[in-house]
């Protein structure tokens, strides 16, 4: 059985107490805590496992190669590190009681230390305290799912060029068929995403709360805007400009392989998918063999139905489309290439 944690009871585990209030929130959201009944084994000797373990509640044994055998209590000085840092396992370790278990994503701790050691640095060098702003900016861009699979090199880069710009009611913040220079982040207030219909006028598509990400298309795309977004409330916004944008997030991200490799990847693995995002007509016409179907514009609201344990790879026919569609699947969260064009 596993349940969910309040950020405040990771306060007493190291490294998790060095942690800023909102890097420790977001942890939070990433951490299970499954209960374990007595006899049972937790990890094994020699396993490589992703997470890293910790004792929430109850009494564990570890045993090492040479069967030293070392007891952890909840209440002990030990119990607030990790029950085994290495990779694989140099330990077994089996409930002495039935106990509650703390895991953790490893890479993802690695990846909130890293943002938090960033976000000091950035702090320092600017000789300014945290603000309640500060705070409510960064948070929403950690949320970003593509974070987790850029350079850490690049996150204190990213965090610095960052700009903050406030908005008011009713302002348009790009438009339609004009060229993009920034990406935005939405920190503060709400946004109305508008397309024009010809014989209809300006129609409103969907709406954008705190945290979203918006811009990014036609940057990678090298294409005029697809929409335009208008604040529905005076709010913030991070954004950060075009050169910036594709040195530290667009191409740390986009991964190409050529025609041959796909369809290797494909023959080798079943779990491997090439999505086309022509439109229908195109496809229709001609396409590779195996391939489905969704349109370029069709992509976002059909990630839904997509499998996160799936590889894409993504094709077309000149490639700028294909960048933008395998920017958007990376940054949901999804792995995903760009097909080179024939």
């Amino acid at each position: 059985m596993t349940t969910n944690i309040h950020y405040s009871n990771l306060l007493g585990f190291i490294p998790f107490n060095s942690l800023m209030e909102v890097h420790l929130n977001e942890l939070a959201k990433h951490v299970s805590v499954t209960k374990h009944s007595k006899g049972s084994t937790l990890f094994r000797r020699a396993e490589t496992t992703t997470q890293r373990f910790y004792l929430l509640s109850g009494k564990v044994e570890l045993c090492d190669a040479n069967y030293q055998k070392q007891v952890i209590c909840d209440t002990d000085m030990e119990s607030q590190h990790t029950l085994d840092h290495h990779q694989p396992h140099r330990i077994t370790a089996t409930a002495l009681s039935d106990c509650q278990i703390l895991t953790i994503s490893q890479y993802y701790l690695d990846l909130i230390l890293t943002w938090d050691q960033a976000r000091r640095n950035v702090v320092s060098s600017l000789n300014k305290n945290i603000s309640q702003e500060d705070e409510q900016d960064f948070s929403c861009i950690l949320q970003a799912h593509f974070f987790d699979q850029i350079p850490a090199a690049n996150i204190e880069k990213l965090l610095q060029c960052f700009e903050r710009v406030p908005v008011h009611k009713g302002e348009k913040i790009i438009k339609e068929g004009q060229i993009g220079y920034y990406i935005y982040v939405l920190t503060q207030g709400k946004a109305t995403v508008m397309r024009h219909i010809s014989g209809q006028g300006d129609i409103s598509v969907a709406k954008l709360m705190p945290g979203a990400f918006f811009g990014e298309d036609a940057l990678i795309g090298e294409t005029p805007r697809n929409a335009t977004i208008v604040m529905a409330t005076a709010g913030t916004l991070m954004r950060l400009n075009k050169n910036d944008f594709h040195e530290l997030l667009r191409n740390p991200l986009l991964s190409h392989i050529g025609y041959s490799q796909a369809k290797q990847m494909v023959a080798d693995n079943p779990d491997a998918q090439i999505i086309d995002v022509r439109l229908p007509a195109e496809y229709a016409y001609k396409h590779i063999t195996g391939s489905i179907n969704i349109p370029l514009i069709s992509l976002r609201e059909k990630l839904s139905t997509l499998d996160k344990t799936k590889a894409y790879l993504v094709s077309c026919d000149g490639g700028a489309r294909s960048e933008v569609a395998a920017y958007i699947l990376r940054e949901s969260g999804f792995q995903a290439y760009v097909v080179n064009s024939l």
